[in-house]
C-alpha cells in the first residue's frame, strides 16, 4: 500500500473521528473499589459518552476522577467502534497522618486522601500540628512516607509507625515492638528486602529490640537478652547482644 493511500485513510479517520459512527455507547469501568468509587464510575461513564473512540480526551477522563484521590490516573482500551474500557489505576493507602487536627490517609506518592476511611492496619505517623490535605509534607514526615512507600505488602502491615531519629535516623517500628533502623533514606528497598531475607531465615528476630538494616548487605539484629537500646554502631554487633546476619 503506497504512503499516499496510508495519507489519505489516515486523513479520512482524522477528519471522520467526530462521526455518530464512533460516539461512545459502551462503557467498562476497571479497577475502582471503596467509598466513592459509585460516584467515580458514573462520572468516568457520563464523560466517556460524550467522546468517540477515536477523540479520546483523557484530560477530561482524569478530571471526572478529581473527587477520587485513590485515583492516581486512567488508561483507555478501545473497542472500535464505539466501546472503551477504562482502567483506573489506584494510589496505595500506606500510611495515617495524626495530629491535632485529625487523622488523614496518605498514600504511596505523598498524595493526601482526604475522606478514604483511615484502617487499623495502616501504620500511624504523628504530626505535631494538622494534617492538612492541602499542604506538602515537611521533609521529616517525607522522608518517614518514604520508608512505608518502599515496604513490600506483606510487611507494611506490622509496621506499627516510623520516626526520625536525630542519631539513628529512620526507624520503623513494628507491631511486634521490633525496631528496625533504616538510617538514611537511600536504599530504602535494598534495606526492606534485607530485612524480608532475615525474617525468612529466623522469624525469631521479630523478638529482639533491633534490627539495624543502615548496613543492608550485614544487617545484626540485637536485644534478644534484655538489651532494648540499640547503639548507633549496632551493625557491628556487640559481645552476647547481636546477631549479626550476612549474605542478604
Amino acid at each position: 500500500m503506497s504512503a499516499l493511500v496510508l495519507l489519505g485513510i489516515a486523513g479520512a479517520v482524522w477528519f471522520g473521528r467526530d462521526l455518530p459512527l464512533w460516539r461512545v455507547k459502551h462503557v467498562t469501568v476497571l479497577g475502582l473499589q471503596g467509598p466513592g468509587a459509585a460516584q467515580a464510575r458514573q462520572a468516568l461513564i457520563q464523560a466517556a459518552e460524550q467522546m468517540t473512540t477515536l477523540a479520546v480526551d483523557r484530560r477530561r477522563l482524569r478530571a471526572a476522577l478529581a473527587g477520587y484521590p485513590l485515583a492516581a490516573g486512567v488508561e483507555v482500551d478501545r473497542r472500535l467502534p464505539d466501546g472503551l474500557v477504562l482502567r483506573v489505576r489506584l494510589r496505595r493507602p500506606v500510611a495515617v497522618i495524626v495530629g491535632p487536627r485529625g487523622r488523614l490517609a496518605v498514600a504511596d506518592d505523598g498524595t493526601a486522601l482526604p475522606g478514604v476511611r483511615t484502617s487499623d492496619a495502616l501504620p500511624t505517623l504523628q504530626v505535631p500540628d494538622g494534617p492538612e490535605p492541602r499542604r506538602p509534607p515537611s521533609r521529616s514526615l517525607a522522608r518517614r512516607l518514604q520508608v512505608l512507600a518502599t515496604a513490600p505488602p506483606q510487611l507494611l502491615p506490622q509496621v506499627a509507625t516510623v520516626i526520625d531519629d536525630r542519631q539513628l535516623g529512620l526507624v520503623a517500628t513494628m507491631r511486634s515492638g521490633l525496631r528496625a533502623i533504616f538510617g538514611a533514606a537511600t536504599d530504602l528497598k535494598l534495606k526492606w528486602r534485607s530485612m524480608s531475607a532475615v525474617l525468612a531465615a529466623d522469624d525469631t528476630v521479630l523478638n529482639a529490640s533491633y534490627l539495624d538494616l543502615r548496613v543492608p548487605s550485614r544487617p545484626a539484629a540485637g536485644g534478644f537478652v534484655g538489651n532494648s537500646s540499640p547503639q548507633a554502631t549496632s551493625t557491628a554487633g556487640g559481645p552476647g547482644t547481636a546477631q549479626t546476619f550476612s549474605g542478604n
